[in-house]
């Protein structure tokens, strides 16, 4: 009777053990607005493709813990300030850029134009959605890792 206790509870610990440690199984950390840094996937309904492979760096969307927004658009480092509100309202203001000549055509322009307009966001998944006061959805954003 001891042995049948002993094998049912080695079989229960190696469960725990082998479920524990399974990847599917573990409890992964939900993308925050202020813990992650985005890039750009869609502009104004329209999916980025220019953008190659792996380059992390433009295009990109940082939310400081101290109410300040930095990032790289195409050429240019672009900042400002931003606010929270209910219901995830999203203010962004104050915003500026440096005025580096890009060579390649690009929509930086039209990238540094939405940032004025935000009044929503939301987090799905892996992606931060930006939209306008009627819900217009003016860039995706994909959660780098």
């Amino acid at each position: 009777m001891k042995m049948k206790k002993f094998y049912y509870l080695t079989l229960i610990a190696a469960g725990i053990v082998i479920f524990g440690s399974c990847c599917a199984c573990r409890a992964t950390k939900s993308p925050s607005l202020t813990d992650d840094t985005w890039q750009l996937v869609e502009l104004n309904g329209e999916p980025i493709t220019i953008l190659p492979e792996g380059n992390r760096e433009k295009y990109t969307m940082t939310f400081g813990t101290d109410g300040r927004i930095a990032g790289l658009a195409e050429c240019n480092r672009y900042f400002g300030s931003y606010e929270l509100g209910e219901n995830d309202a999203l203010k962004i203001s104050g915003t500026g850029s440096t005025r580096m000549a890009c060579l390649d055509d690009n929509f930086e322009t039209e990238f540094l134009q939405i940032l004025d307009k935000v009044a929503n966001y939301r987090i799905d998944g892996r992606y931060l959605i930006l939209t306008d006061d009627m819900d217009y959805v003016l860039g995706m954003f994909k959660k780098i890792e």
